[in-house]
């Protein structure tokens, strides 16, 4: 069972690359939705595990990103993103019809997971959020949150706000390998992207009470990147009663890029099959 590629042509024409894993008799079907400033192909060996569990995966290169760019980090608009994993999620239910669904997003994905939920939540059979971006990093300049509005439209792409990339891990394999990857965007934020990444939380925080799907929020408590206190503010507002927390002490931002992702991988795996 190998990750197949391909490309697939959006609404709006744009081409939007993907990693799928398809297994022949699936229990369940699993969308990834990475983070900010990198692509599907970090994921592959979580889309390895949740394949030999049975499930069949599908890993877009989010606009902005990855093989779907046009410009590293250049997010012109976290809607379009969004018609975009609708338009996954209606394919993979063509093909699987009968199976139960269910997102895993890290990060900014796990924020764009939230404003999906907010409108699809009835198609899907839970979700899993990893290291949630569901609050500005403390250090955000204020000045360039009020500015971002402005910047966004007259200097898009240039960079400003700093993303120290070299703090996701404690695994120094794993930095050496964001160091040495072409497709990882080491650069500073963009004025766009951090205004689109601004309001999407400000809409993903005045809708997460209308949230009833069941829902499993991981976060690493050394988190440095994104405050854990992003996965209790969700945890805390979403409405539904099947929620669960779990807080890793000492893990940072990629807890599935961690030492312990194994253990990590087990519990959602587990978190999924006892929801089938």
């Amino acid at each position: 069972m190998n990750i197949e590629t391909g490309y697939t042509e959006a609404e709006d024409g744009r081409r939007i690359f993907m990693r799928f894993l398809l297994p022949e008799t699936p229990e369940a079907v699993v969308i990834i939705l990475h983070g900010y400033a990198e692509h599907s192909g970090r994921y592959e060996h979580v889309m390895n595990f949740l394949g030999n569990k049975g499930y069949a995966v599908y890993t877009p290169d989010h606009r902005g990103h990855g093989r779907s760019a046009g410009v590293l980090a250049d997010i012109e608009s976290m809607e379009k993103i969004l018609e975009d994993i609708r338009k996954l999620y209606k394919n993979a239910s063509r093909k699987f019809p009968d199976l139960p669904l269910f997102l895993l997003g890290h990060s900014m994905g796990g924020l764009l997971a939230l404003l999906y939920a907010q409108r699809y939540q009835q198609e899907l059979k839970g979700m899993i959020l990893t290291g949630v971006l569901a609050k500005l990093p403390a250090d955000t300049s204020p000045f360039l949150i009020r500015i971002s509005g402005l910047a966004a439209r007259l200097l898009p792409r240039l960079p400003v706000e700093k993303f120290d990339y070299t703090k996701v891990s404690r695994d120094p394999k794993v930095i050496q390998r964001m160091e040495e990857d072409p497709l990882y965007y080491k650069g500073k934020v963009r004025t766009r992207t951090g205004f689109e990444i601004i309001r999407g939380i400000e809409k993903a925080i005045d809708g997460v009470e209308e949230l009833k799907l069941p829902l499993l929020i991981l976060h690493g408590g050394d988190d440095a990147n994104v405050d854990p206190e992003a996965s209790e503010l969700v945890f805390r507002k979403a409405a539904g009663r099947d929620k669960t927390k779990e807080i890793f002490p000492g893990l940072r931002h990629e807890i599935l890029n961690e030492p312990e992702k194994q253990e990590i991988l087990e519990l959602i795996c587990d978190w999924i099959e006892q929801r089938l």
